[in-house]
């Protein structure tokens, strides 16, 4: 006979982890730029917390690095989420994820962001 368990349901909880959300922005970049610019999301932790940054890479300006956004949230709790965007200056802090991919998707339309990977799409096609 085997132990009785006497511990709780555990299930997953189900969401989007925001690093899962840049990861796919950063795939999302390089499949519309063919992979001239490539993004690339960089992961560092401090005790309890998480911190994310989406980079855009350049390769062919000597692997030039443009950061576009910083995130942080604690380990045992992704939402809310800390949203910073460099280029702007403006920080956010998204309750969850539907709030997190609406501030997300304005920052990166805004010409803010985009002005810079457009110039360096530009030097990377046409050469420096």
């Amino acid at each position: 006979m085997g132990t009785e368990s006497m511990w709780g349901k555990l299930d997953p909880v189900p969401f989007v982890q925001p690093a899962t959300v840049l990861r796919e922005q950063a795939a999302a970049l390089g499949e519309m730029t063919k992979n001239v610019l490539i993004g690339d999301v960089r992961k560092a932790q401090q005790g309890e917390r998480l911190s994310f940054a989406l980079d855009v890479v350049a390769k062919a300006v000597g692997g030039y690095r443009h950061r576009v956004v910083n995130i942080r949230h604690a380990l045992l709790s992704p939402y809310p989420v800390e949203l910073d965007v460099v280029s702007t200056g403006a920080q956010h802090i998204c309750e969850d994820e539907a709030a997190f991919r609406h501030q997300l998707d304005e920052a990166l339309h805004s010409e803010q962001v985009l002005a810079p990977l457009r110039m360096l799409l530009t030097l990377s096609t046409q050469g420096q």
